[in-house]
């Protein structure tokens, strides 16, 4: 744990600086105690929750010094993790001239994340929202207006890394390869439930402008629309399944996806795919 000597102990809310025990709770706008909190929960060795104002607003003009590519330092936690976003957004400022995404979850890590946006992140890395390696179970989250000039424009995950989605919703992210979406790579997992893709797309020479996986993906009570592969042979505008994919769709819809190539709603280039009382729509 990070402790500092003579600082007064908080009373509502973490303040940088102060001893690190949980629950950490940052006020609105507080970019420095948020980063420290994580700090916190990343040393402290036990069980963490960092909560955010309600409806707070948290703009980050630069990367965070222990991480050069996201606005703060990798969840790392080796105890389990809580974010309460409480309808928050952490939000990349426009103006920056850094190149960074917004969150990062290690190897092994252990995360809960709930009601929190996350938008404008710019990632020359994967995953222009998040990127996760570890366990993220995610709900009423929205990952909107990110970018990745690699793969996964909103969340990329890798590295075996899992994410349980629920009640979310990931749109209007671009990427210039695969997965503007969401990308899931081989040996990782998606298990998403009564969440909407919308409105992602691929600029460069990328397939799966919703959601392309290599790895596991189980969409339940979905819906997939709107979502765009612009490079003239690619494939798979709402989903692209790939070699070393297995994915099944249950009671969704996929409907107005675009791609040039065939496929623009499903699209099974290799791995495995099962579709049951699903809506697979035309384009517009």
């Amino acid at each position: 744990a990070i402790l500092a000597l003579g600082c007064a102990a908080r009373a509502d809310a973490f303040i940088a600086g102060d001893p690190c025990v949980s629950p950490y709770v940052i006020a609105d706008g507080d970019i420095a105690s948020l980063r420290a909190a994580i700090a916190c929960a990343n040393t402290d060795g036990t069980d963490s929750v960092v909560e955010l104002a309600t409806n707070g607003s948290y703009v980050f003009t630069s990367a965070d010094t222990s991480n050069s590519t996201r606005a703060l330092n990798s969840i790392g936690a080796n105890g389990a993790f809580t974010l309460l976003g409480h309808g928050a957004t952490l939000h990349r400022d426009a103006a920056s001239v850094d190149s960074f995404g917004i969150l990062e979850v290690s190897n092994s890590a252990v995360v809960e994340i709930n009601e929190v946006t996350l938008s404008g992140g710019l990632a020359t890395a994967f995953g222009g929202g998040m990127r996760i390696r570890g366990a993220v179970r995610a709900s009423s989250i929205r990952v909107v207006d990110n970018v990745s000039t690699a793969a996964g424009g909103g969340i990329m995950l890798s590295n075996n890394g899992t994410l349980v989605l629920t009640d979310s919703t990931v749109a209007n992210n671009t990427s210039d390869a695969d997965g503007a979406g969401v990308r899931v790579s081989g040996g990782s997992s998606l298990w998403m439930n009564r969440s909407t893709i919308q409105g992602n797309t691929i600029t460069g020479f990328g397939a799966g402008a919703g959601i392309q996986s290599d790895g596991v993906a189980r969409i339940l009570n979905s819906t997939i629309i709107d979502n765009v592969v612009t490079e003239s042979t690619r494939r798979g505008g709402g989903i692209e399944v790939n070699t070393g994919g297995d994915v099944t769709i249950v009671n969704s819809t996929f409907y107005d996806n675009v791609s040039p190539a065939p496929g623009e709603q499903v699209r099974r280039s290799g791995g495995t795919l099962d579709v049951y009382n699903s809506i697979l729509g035309e384009s517009t």
